[in-house]
């Protein structure tokens, strides 16, 4: 064997030793991205339950949500209707108030308005009764000094 040729067989085996160690550390690459891809496709199955069971949560919480909306929004109507109805009664009892208070005022200026016939019928009475005093004592005067002269 010559150099050469001694050269070519060390480099081919250099070369194929090299080879087989890539070839070897490929499998073992090849298998730790496999373990990964297994773990991977775990996690991904686990992540996708997850979803799943969220989506299914959260649909049931949504459900929840819009029943509590729905029953808010009805008892806020009830509630408004409720708070028109009063506000109609407090209307009606303030004109009911305000027409009480007007018939007492009424009946206040009437009893006024008695009073002050009343002491207009008093003094009437008393005038006339002081001219009527007046006109017989100067009728009696007269018929006295009639009588007198006669």
């Amino acid at each position: 064997m010559t150099v050469s040729l001694w050269h070519k067989y060390t480099q081919r085996y250099v070369l194929l030793s090299c080879l087989a160690n890539a070839k070897d550390q490929l499998l073992k690459d090849a298998d730790a991205n496999e373990q990964i891809v297994r773990y991977l496709k775990g996690s991904v199955s686990a992540m996708e339950d997850e979803l799943r069971m969220d989506k299914e949560s959260n649909s049931r919480e949504i459900q929840q949500l819009d029943s509590q909306f729905k029953d808010a929004s009805d008892k806020r109507e009830r509630n408004l209707k409720d708070l028109l109805q009063l506000r109609v009664k407090w209307k009606h009892y303030e004109e009911e108030q305000d027409g009480i208070q007007r018939e007492r005022e009424r009946l206040q200026e009437m009893e006024i308005l008695e009073l002050k016939r009343r002491e207009a019928v008093e003094i009437i009475g008393n005038r006339l009764s002081l001219l009527c005093k007046s006109k017989f004592q100067n009728k009696r005067s007269q018929n006295k000094r009639k009588k007198k002269k006669k």
